[in-house]
């Protein structure tokens, strides 16, 4: 059996926990760009929520541009969420995130912001393990039949 996203619900389950995306955002010459960014949360309507140092270089004023997370290979799961880009330094939005573990992510002359993607699209992509793969490549050739390769999808939220 394959993972599969089909609701904000199993997209809050399946990313439960501490997962690194990877984040790609135009660079200031148009050129995508991506970093390694830890997931803190998300919402209800699906909005992914990250901390990020405001003085980092990719960082910049940045309200709805595109912007996507993508994570991999998780269970056999891969997701890519597509959206646009905002940033919120107020004090609730980062006394809600901030915590010990977070905070050491952080030099001294670092300053967290917070980071949201209004994910508009999520797809994914999902595969069985390994030796379920290997079991169905043997009864495709035997069977002169195409293989199962996994399953995939598509969320569209906004």
């Amino acid at each position: 059996m394959t993972e599969r996203i089909e609701s904000i619900e199993d997209l809050q389950d399946k990313l439960s926990g501490r997962q690194v995306a990877m984040v790609a955002t135009r660079d200031e010459h148009g050129h995508l760009s991506s970093r390694p960014v830890t997931l803190q949360r998300i919402d209800d309507d699906g909005a992914l929520w990250f901390l990020v140092n405001r003085h980092a270089s990719w960082v910049t004023p940045s309200d709805g541009s595109p912007v996507n997370a993508s994570f991999t290979g998780e269970r056999g799961l891969w997701v890519s969420c597509s959206g646009r880009l905002s940033l919120d330094g107020s004090k609730e939005r980062l006394d809600g995130m901030l915590d010990a573990m977070s905070e050491t992510f952080f030099e001294e002359d670092g300053e967290p912001i917070a980071m949201r993607i209004e994910a508009r699209q999520i797809e994914w992509w999902s595969a069985p393990n390994a030796a379920v793969q290997v079991l169905d490549l043997v009864r495709a050739k035997v069977s002169d039949s195409a293989p199962k390769a996994g399953e995939s999808g598509t969320l569209n939220v906004g």
